[in-house]
């Protein structure tokens, strides 16, 4: 009877986890303890209210102002995804930030963008709900920009 107990305990514990982690799953900025950087996030495609479903097997965007506060020869984009113990790199995503941004190199400190990054999000066989972390750093690898948030993916 106590092992049934304890299961049933777990089971609940892990169920209110599971509620509260996308009850109020949301895209915010990380890394910025860094003080490299300021940025704003202004839309990602599917969230609203503080919740992220994005559809599994499309494009979403993410448009945000970043103002560098170092200046950059070249940039680096990296994206990765974590799921439970399973962390792999975002599909199609470009990794040199100036061709991927459609901008020109350098970005000089201290001058205000708004930019656009797409990202490919893949097909699972089941919805799952991971930890996406997107990052630009420049060649001295300083972020320029960072953001991360748990989204719901969707069929």
């Amino acid at each position: 009877m106590s092992s049934m107990n304890s299961v049933n305990f777990l089971s609940f514990a892990l169920f209110c986890i599971t509620l509260v982690k996308q009850t109020y799953s949301q895209i915010h900025m990380c890394e910025q303890e860094a003080g490299t950087f300021n940025a704003t996030i202004l839309h990602v495609t599917g969230c609203t209210k503080g919740v992220c479903n994005i559809r599994m097997g499309a494009w979403a965007q993410a448009h945000f102002r970043v103002t560098p506060k170092v200046a950059s020869q070249s940039l680096i984009t990296e994206g990765f995804a974590s799921w439970h113990f399973v962390n792999f790199k975002l599909p199609l995503l470009n990794s040199d930030g100036c061709i991927g941004f459609k901008e020109s190199c350098p970005w000089p400190a201290n001058q205000t963008r708004e930019s656009l990054q797409f990202f490919y999000i893949p097909y699972f066989w089941f919805e799952i709900s991971p930890t996406v972390r997107f990052i630009i750093t420049n060649e001295k690898k300083e972020v320029i920009i960072c953001f991360e948030g748990t989204i719901n993916l969707i069929k």
